[in-house]
């Protein structure tokens, strides 16, 4: 039976295809930054869903799963003064090799290792409004041994490292306070943040075989 116009509908954009190039549709959007403008013009117009394909650096579609997230990994020194760097310090090492992957935009996984234990994040971002959503972060971390000595050190561990990333996130939501998101720039407030991205952009790749 035909729809009338009042009924709902669910309109689903393919803003790739599989097979077109630029030199077929110059249109046709290859990198990340151009495949989120895409799909932000295609929700502005009323779709509701979106279907693209990954492209590699020569434009051919891909499921390479390293291309479907942003993936960011660095090292560095624990140097702080503050009391939660300074427990970290004690209790896991004085230096950190750090990965976060974020797939899809709303969901992180991070992978912190220490010199003698590591740990693995799971960050959820819920958006509630316009101004605000709901951010879940699920910290776990590796078993050093069944004896009493180890259960008490893990205890111990886990204690510190909770009351550091509590700490951490805190400073985090004080700072994001100040900011507002705004599509296609900043808003006044923001160059800080801005600055810390350029920074962490800078960074040198991580060889993962180095200790």
């Amino acid at each position: 039976m035909p729809s009338g116009p009042q009924d709902p509908c669910i309109i689903a954009v393919a803003i790739t295809g599989s097979v077109p190039r630029k030199e077929n549709n110059p249109a046709v959007p290859i990198t990340v930054t151009e495949q989120v403008e895409s799909t932000h013009a295609a929700y502005e117009a009323g779709a509701a869903l979106v279907h693209l394909h990954v492209r590699n650096d020569d434009e051919t579609p891909t499921s390479a799963p390293e291309r479907f997230a942003l993936d960011v990994r660095y090292e560095y020194a624990i140097e702080g003064r503050a009391w939660a760097d300074r427990l970290i310090r004690f209790a896991s090492g004085p230096r950190v090799t750090f990965r976060a992957t974020a797939w899809g935009g709303n969901l992180v996984l991070a992978h912190a290792r220490f010199a003698r234990d590591e740990s693995f994040g799971f960050v959820s971002v819920k958006p509630l409004g316009e101004k605000s959503c709901e951010v879940t972060v699920l910290v776990s971390a590796r078993r050093s041994g069944a004896h009493v000595g180890s259960i008490l050190k893990d205890w111990l561990r886990a204690r510190i490292k909770r009351a550091a990333i509590r700490n951490m996130l805190e400073d985090d939501v004080r700072g994001l306070r100040q900011l507002d998101y705004l599509h296609g720039g900043l808003r006044a407030g923001d160059e800080a943040l801005a600055a810390f991205l350029r920074w962490a952009a800078s960074m040198p790749d991580y060889n993962g075989d180095r200790e």
